[in-house]
């Protein structure tokens, strides 16, 4: 009796061990950037297979056994596959499930902005790619247009004259995802010196006043039409109240002027000739 109970309990085992199968599958690309085509393949090599259900974790389905999808969205996909599969007259069913399987990462974010100033002849402009809201680190390529590159989220960089220059942000992050945006940034001296100025108190025009970026040091010189000096002086702030040095207000007239910068790297030279009118 017993040998048959044991009979009994080996063809149970053998019947239970080869009813059962193994699910397995896998993917060619398991990340990507922006979005993402996959090929799926199911590896599973029991015989008797009936069906496939495909869950690819952004709520879409597929019934067939090697499909392809594509992912459009950003995120972190768990895929499952469940397998229908028929063992003479039984059917079963056994899944796989692959949590956070498909990576999809966002494109990095191009926005940027930037800061000019003038100073001592040429202009330093400040390039800032703006701070990407996530976990990620990302590195930045600039091209500012000239022939010089950088790198670094915030850099500097200086252009010898004014014009208008076409600049490039590369931006890439750790995850391989890059982006890059092109713009023209349009550079004008801010430096003018007037032709004809009215020291009468009205308030109106009353100075003879050099416009720059208040930074660069400037010495001028105003010479009268016999070629004599009448006024001198050496500031960040430019101007002349139609005064001579011990402070007499000159006659309306021609006088010609002398403007140099006082240090820096390169020099700035203007001279020409100012209207004085009551």
């Amino acid at each position: 009796m017993s040998r048959i109970f044991l009979l009994v309990l080996l063809i149970t085992a053998a019947f239970t061990a080869s009813s059962q199968f193994v699910v397995n599958f896998k993917a060619d690309k398991l990340n990507a950037c922006d979005s993402l085509t996959v090929q799926f393949t199911d590896l599973t090599t029991a015989s008797g297979l009936e069906a496939w259900l495909w869950s690819f974790g952004d709520n879409t389905f597929s019934e067939e056994r090697h499909p392809v999808h594509h992912y459009v969205a950003p995120g972190a996909y768990t895929v499952q596959l469940t397998i229908l599969r028929s063992s003479g007259s039984n059917l079963q069913t056994q899944s796989l499930t692959k949590e956070h399987y498909i990576t999809v990462n966002a494109p990095p974010s191009t926005n940027y902005s930037t800061k000019t100033a003038m100073y001592n002849a040429s202009f330093c402009v400040g390039f800032f790619g703006v701070s990407n809201a996530d976990s990620l680190n990302y590195s930045y390529l600039w091209h500012f247009g000239d022939g010089d590159t950088a790198v670094g989220s915030a850099v500097l960089h200086t252009y010898a004259a004014a014009g208008s220059y076409i600049f490039n942000m590369k931006v890439k992050s750790n995850k391989g995802c890059e982006r890059a945006v092109s713009d023209t940034i349009v550079l004008k001296e801010n430096f003018s010196v007037p032709n004809v100025f009215s020291p009468n108190g009205d308030g109106i025009n009353d100075e003879f006043a050099i416009s720059s970026d208040g930074h660069q040091v400037f010495k001028l010189q105003i010479f009268c039409r016999w070629g004599n000096l009448v006024y001198e002086t050496t500031a960040t702030n430019v101007r002349w109240d139609g005064r001579n040095s011990i402070g007499v207000l000159m006659i309306p007239g021609t006088y010609y002027y002398n403007l140099t910068s006082v240090g820096g790297s390169e020099t700035i030279k203007r001279s020409g000739f100012v209207e004085l009118v009551q």
